[in-house]
């Protein structure tokens, strides 16, 4: 899951990038992979227990939100294997198409960014 951010934090020196933001950020994994490059979290909000950083004017400046919403469509959320369905459905639920928190995200992600700033935002089908 992280081998594609790793490599490029190792080869570009982070690219710039010192300060990110994690909306949804679940269990903290992801959180605590960049911050082991040295990177520091400015705002790390967790769906699901109903806290929507979204609804936030403004946590700073990030130089980059880094994110793995909920992306999984509605269809695809019936048919998951058992051990999903143990994990709550909040967790991967992104609506009918998948995509309800990602439309969010890239629309309210400038409000939270400094002008140059950025998202990496993992999106998928199921």
């Amino acid at each position: 899951m992280f081998l594609p951010i790793s490599g490029s934090f190792r080869s570009t020196g982070t690219a710039g990038v010192r300060i990110f933001a994690e909306p949804c950020c679940g269990n903290g994994a992801l959180v605590r992979h960049l911050e082991s490059f040295g990177l520091h979290c400015l705002y790390a909000g967790d769906i699901a227990t109903g806290q929507d950083a979204l609804a936030l004017d403004s946590y700073g400046n990030a130089d980059v939100i880094i994110t793995n919403p909920p992306y999984v469509d509605h269809e695809a959320m019936e048919g998951f294997p058992e051990e999903f369905r143990s994990e709550p459905a909040m967790a991967f639920d992104g609506g009918v198409d998948g995509l309800d928190l990602v439309r969010r995200l890239l629309a309210e992600a400038p409000a939270h960014l400094k002008p140059e700033g950025g998202m990496i935002c993992e999106i998928g089908s199921g």
